[in-house]
């Protein structure tokens, strides 16, 4: 960088002519250029990560029981852990379990069933009547 050539050469300057305070202003000024450069470097990456998120909370769309992201070619990706999304913002894929309607999130264990046009065969333990 050419702020950074510029300090050193002012402190060679200024050690070379004996000006003592002169050198230790320089480098003081030159410690807190390359403090605020870090400070700058945390905040883009803090930038960046809050943009990815804005743009994953912006494509997400609640929809049976889960978060499913909804991509610009109108194609799905998911199903997403609905508590881990509202709690904690993060995207946690379901796993599917025995039955493709539901899946389960491997880091809160939460259960969904996610396909809406699943129906159970018996809706009690009990065998259907005409079985019996």
């Amino acid at each position: 960088m050419a702020i950074f050539d510029v300090l050193k050469t002012a402190a060679k300057v200024a050690q070379e002519a004996g000006k003592i305070d002169l050198y230790g202003q320089i480098l003081e000024v030159y410690e807190k250029l390359l403090e605020q450069q870090k400070q700058i470097v945390e905040l883009e990456g803090v930038n960046k990560e809050l943009r990815e998120k804005l743009e994953t909370k912006e494509s997400l769309q609640y929809q049976n029981g889960a978060y499913w992201a909804v991509k610009e070619d109108a194609s799905k990706d998911g199903p997403f852990c609905s508590r881990c999304w509202d709690v904690e913002k993060n995207t946690v894929r379901l796993k599917p379990c025995g039955n493709q309607a539901f899946h389960s999130c491997p880091e809160c264990k939460s259960q969904f069933k996610t396909s809406p046009d699943y129906q159970p065969m018996f809706t009690s333990r009990r065998p259907p009547p005409s079985f019996i």
